[in-house]
């Protein structure tokens, strides 16, 4: 990629695929842990091989984050956040679901000795624009994580 791209592209300019490279070039030190069931293993080498400062776990119900993930992260002081996936358009759902949806996540983190201080939606573009969310985010003393550069699990294949 050239330069002139590049400085295009964090200007402003941008489409999925060149989303995805700067991600990768300038987001190796925030990850987002989505299929930890599924790259368990590449997740657990690249936190071995890489000096990640913080993840979001997604939390989803009936799923359990691989002990050998959440150990790792605690062995290496490396700042846990929570991630919550709604669905893209966060104000057709009621404020008692994605309450109970984000309490939840947040309570699974808490039982297994974690304290999150921020909370990353899915959909970014979509349900920062949510004042619910926001409200949620207070009541739960958090906050609503900003947006930064970042690659997710699955791109570690």
């Amino acid at each position: 990629m050239k330069l002139k791209t590049i400085f295009e592209l964090i200007k402003g300019k941008r489409d999925i695929k060149s989303l995805m490279v700067l991600n990768k070039l300038f987001g190796k030190k925030c990850l987002f842990i989505e299929k930890q069931n599924i790259y368990k293993n590449e997740i657990i080498k690249y936190l071995n091989n890489h000096k990640v400062k913080e993840v979001f776990l997604l939390i989803e119900e009936e799923k359990e984050i691989p002990e050998e993930i959440l150990n790792l992260l605690k062995e290496k002081k490396i700042k846990i956040n929570l991630h919550v996936h709604l669905i893209p358009d966060t104000t057709k759902i009621s404020y008692e679901k994605k309450y109970i949806k984000t309490a939840r996540a947040l309570d699974y983190l808490i039982t297994n000795f974690i304290l999150p201080t921020e909370v990353a939606y899915g959909y970014w573009r979509f349900s920062y624009k949510d004042p619910e969310l926001k409200k949620i985010v207070n009541k739960l003393n958090l906050k609503l994580s900003k947006r930064r550069w970042h690659i997710y699990d699955y791109w570690l294949i």
